[in-house]
């Protein structure tokens, strides 16, 4: 197996951080096995609050379907106060930082839960941003 395609294989299995270490820049945060890899992360990490199908009710959390472009607090589900006081503009930029440290970007968020990888965390966004 070559190690693009190994990279591939483990992209889409979550290993976003292995695979970049092995492809190096050939694999770039926004190709099919990136894409791939945010969706695994976001069922296997995010899915038990929030959904990203259109129109469906996520429970706990807001829908994140077209996220990119919405203004914190805005879509199906709305968000904690926090949230909608801070009308953050979602984008890969603010997505980045959010997932990062959420209570860094908007105090008393009740989205407690970081992603700490930065490869995880890139292919999360890039999944995020995809959906329209």
């Amino acid at each position: 197996m070559s190690v693009r395609k190994l990279a591939i294989v483990l992209a889409a299995f979550g290993a976003t951080g292995i695979a970049a270490s092995i492809a190096g820049p050939s694999v770039s945060a926004q190709s099919p096995a990136s894409l791939e890899a945010g969706r695994i992360y976001f069922r296997n990490n995010c899915a038990a609050c929030h959904s990203v199908e259109p129109g469906k009710e996520s429970g706990f959390a807001p829908n994140l379907f077209g996220l990119g472009g919405r203004l914190s607090g805005s879509g199906p589900g709305g968000g904690s106060k926090a949230l909608v006081d801070a009308k953050i503009a979602w984008n890969q930029e603010t997505l980045q930082s959010f997932l990062a440290d959420p209570a860094g970007l908007a105090p008393g968020t009740s989205m407690v839960i970081s992603v700490t990888n930065p490869g995880d965390r890139s292919a999360l966004v890039f999944y995020l941003l995809s959906s329209k």
